[in-house]
């Protein structure tokens, strides 16, 4: 760990929440959205790979500070009231809840619209993936001449 703190790359102050975004160009994974309370009583994460880190920066960015008090202050009420009152936990089950079968049912309304040819054409490149991942070195460059063949076969018939 460095003795030297990494400096912020956006810097917002409002509602008594701190947001900073740290960017770490060559490595997203140490890049992340740090939140917390002035008083410094409660802070939290949002790694850089969240979609919640690029629209938050991008809040900042234009100036549009109550996305991110809002997102702060919502998830630090939850954060220190699920423990404090009953209903409310009750309430943000049922949220979750009711949330996870609207997802639920839209994915089974996808997985209708999914044709049994792509399912086959999904079934075979997850096969040539494994494949691939369990192949020495040189049958990895024979599978990927084959590949780029089996490209151009079908690039051509598209121009029939």
């Amino acid at each position: 760990m460095s003795i030297f703190k990494n400096k912020p790359i956006e810097r917002v102050e409002v509602g008594g929440f701190v947001a900073e975004w740290y960017f770490k160009g060559n490595n997203i994974k140490e890049s992340y959205l740090e939140i917390s309370t002035v008083s410094g009583i409660w802070s939290m994460r949002v790694d850089a790979r969240c979609n919640a880190y690029g629209y938050l920066l991008e809040s900042a960015r234009q100036g549009k500070v109550e996305n991110i008090h809002g997102y702060a202050a919502l998830l630090y009420i939850t954060a220190q009231q699920l423990t404090q009152e009953q209903g409310f936990c009750d309430d943000i089950t049922r949220s979750v809840q009711k949330w996870q079968r609207r997802m639920e049912k839209k994915a089974e309304k996808a997985a209708k619209a999914v044709t049994e040819h792509e399912e086959l054409a999904s079934q075979a490149i997850m096969e040539d993936v494994a494949a691939y991942a369990d192949a020495t070195p040189g049958k990895r460059k024979q599978m990927r001449k084959q590949w780029k063949e089996d490209a151009r076969e079908v690039l051509r018939e598209d121009k029939v």
